[in-house]
Protein backbone atom coordinates (compact mmCIF):
# COMPACT_ATOMS: atom_id res chain seq x y z
CA UNK A 1 0.00 0.00 0.00
CA UNK A 2 1.30 3.60 -0.80
CA UNK A 3 0.70 5.94 1.18
CA UNK A 4 1.12 9.96 0.79
CA UNK A 5 2.22 11.39 4.64
CA UNK A 6 1.53 15.13 4.42
CA UNK A 7 2.98 17.49 7.23
CA UNK A 8 5.13 20.76 7.57
CA UNK A 9 6.86 19.24 10.79
CA UNK A 10 10.16 17.71 9.91
CA UNK A 11 10.52 16.01 12.47
CA UNK A 12 6.76 14.41 12.64
CA UNK A 13 7.12 13.85 9.24
CA UNK A 14 10.28 11.68 9.72
CA UNK A 15 8.83 9.55 12.39
CA UNK A 16 5.72 8.93 11.31
CA UNK A 17 7.30 7.57 7.79
CA UNK A 18 9.49 5.53 9.68
CA UNK A 19 6.83 3.97 11.69
CA UNK A 20 4.54 3.21 8.34
CA UNK A 21 7.62 1.98 6.36
CA UNK A 22 8.66 -0.52 9.21
CA UNK A 23 4.47 -1.62 9.41
CA UNK A 24 5.32 -2.45 5.34
CA UNK A 25 3.93 0.25 3.78
CA UNK A 26 5.56 2.50 0.97
CA UNK A 27 5.32 6.56 1.78
CA UNK A 28 5.66 9.32 -0.05
CA UNK A 29 5.98 12.55 1.72
CA UNK A 30 5.63 16.01 1.56
CA UNK A 31 5.71 18.87 3.76
CA UNK A 32 3.10 21.85 1.92
CA UNK A 33 -0.13 21.66 0.03
CA UNK A 34 1.62 22.53 -3.23
CA UNK A 35 3.93 20.01 -3.49
CA UNK A 36 1.10 17.46 -1.70
CA UNK A 37 -0.77 18.17 -4.81
CA UNK A 38 1.47 17.15 -7.33
CA UNK A 39 2.82 13.97 -5.16
CA UNK A 40 -0.72 12.91 -5.24
CA UNK A 41 -0.87 13.47 -9.04
CA UNK A 42 2.68 11.72 -9.65
CA UNK A 43 1.91 9.08 -7.35
CA UNK A 44 -1.97 7.96 -7.34
CA UNK A 45 -0.98 6.52 -3.40
CA UNK A 46 -3.94 4.21 -1.74
CA UNK A 47 -4.35 6.38 1.08
CA UNK A 48 -3.40 9.83 2.53
CA UNK A 49 -2.68 10.99 5.61
CA UNK A 50 -2.47 15.08 6.00
CA UNK A 51 -1.47 17.68 8.32
CA UNK A 52 -4.15 20.49 8.85
CA UNK A 53 -1.98 23.77 8.62
CA UNK A 54 0.41 23.11 5.88
CA UNK A 55 2.26 25.87 4.08
CA UNK A 56 0.07 26.92 0.71
CA UNK A 57 -3.50 25.95 2.06
CA UNK A 58 -5.13 23.67 4.41
CA UNK A 59 -5.24 20.29 5.01
CA UNK A 60 -8.72 20.20 4.67
CA UNK A 61 -8.19 21.88 1.05
CA UNK A 62 -5.92 19.91 -0.05
CA UNK A 63 -8.61 16.85 1.02
CA UNK A 64 -10.95 18.36 -1.24
CA UNK A 65 -8.97 19.17 -4.08
CA UNK A 66 -7.94 15.34 -4.29
CA UNK A 67 -11.30 14.26 -4.09
CA UNK A 68 -12.51 16.42 -7.35
CA UNK A 69 -9.55 14.64 -9.25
Amino acid sequence: MKILLVDDDPDLLAVTGFALQQAGMLVVRANSYGTALATWRAEQPDLAILDINLPGGSGFELCAAMRRE
